[in-house]
């Protein structure tokens, strides 16, 4: 008897004479190696993720663990002999609460890889995983990312950080940041100015409000960024009465209160009444243009909702 084999979607195979996506592989000499857990270390900048003692906690109880289900871990043997775990450190630690921290595990070892090689292969085989955004990014900074490491670089140029841990003075919506000096960077590159929107937008919010928590709002952050790319030029151009634009525009921020949170309502509450509502970050801008034009017969700026 013949297997029966049930046709795939024609859509499933490439058109005759498609190109191949490239062959970025990482071509990388490994063995499996079964290796003592307590062996295999850490190195943050290139496992971003933070162990989740949470999930270690309830996959570690009995019944619930399982020595199969183990799996193979991704280990980066450096020179010099430390070894630090690429892909797996969650499972590390659970043998560990189980009592079993020298245990053997099966491990694929990787030899000759950069710093930035770890962080992509650390990327890449959670690419199927859920991946916090701030993990991601980070590992992207390990690899040499150009985008990641000016964003960085313009954070903490302001004091502030990015990291996978929240707290006082961490910034954690990295897309948004991203967006932002994208958007600025082609915006000003057609006249060759440098992108200053989203070193102006941390300035700002750091000078009004310092490293309150919702300070870091993404939508704040968002809202204001918008609103420099935009219309960044025409604020630093500001003259009016002699102050500054860019101090007229914190006058602006500061006038909302001694915390954000009286312009995230004002950004709420115009959202609310737009059908249909608009996002918060263009609410936010567009409250923001309105402070700005407010007595203002020059430099005027024109709105971001009809």
């Amino acid at each position: 008897m013949t297997a029966q084999t049930q046709d795939a979607p024609a859509a499933v195979f490439a058109e005759p004479g498609t190109q191949l996506p490239p062959d970025t592989r990482l071509r990388a000499d490994s063995t499996i190696e079964w290796l003592p857990a307590n062996t295999i270390g850490q190195d943050p900048r290139v496992n971003t993720r933070e162990v989740d003692y949470g999930w270690v906690a309830a996959q570690s109880k009995p019944g619930v663990f399982k020595w199969d289900y183990l799996g193979t871990i991704a280990v980066s043997q450096r020179d010099g002999g430390a070894r630090i775990s690429v892909d797996g450190q969650h499972r590390i630690a659970l043998v560990t609460a189980v009592g079993a921290p020298d245990v053997d595990l099966k491990c694929e070892v990787f030899r000759g890889l950069s710093l930035a090689d770890e962080a992509g292969l650390f990327l890449g085989l959670n690419a199927s995983r859920t991946i916090r955004p701030v993990s991601k990014f980070l590992a992207r900074v390990t690899m040499g990312d150009p985008l990641c490491s000016e964003v960085l670089r313009i954070v903490e140029n302001r004091g502030w950080q990015i990291t996978a841990t929240p707290g006082r003075g961490v910034l954690s919506c990295v897309k948004a940041m991203e967006r932002i000096h994208t958007a600025d960077t082609i915006r000003n590159g057609r006249g060759g100015d440098e992108p200053q929107a989203l070193h102006d937008a941390l300035t700002l919010i750091t000078s009004a409000w310092g490293q309150h928590e919702q300070a870091g709002h993404e939508s704040l952050i968002s809202g204001l960024g918008k609103l420099l790319v935009r219309d960044g030029g025409i604020i630093r151009q500001d003259r009016t009465s002699g102050v500054a634009g860019m101090d007229r525009l914190l006058g602006v921020l500061c006038a909302s209160g001694e915390d954000p949170s009286g312009l995230l309502q004002r950004g709420r509450s115009f959202s609310g009444t737009r059908v249909p509502p608009v996002s918060l970050p263009t609410a936010i801008a567009q409250v923001l243009t309105q402070s700005w034009n407010t007595n203002k017969q020059t430099h005027r700026l024109p709105p971001f909702v009809a």
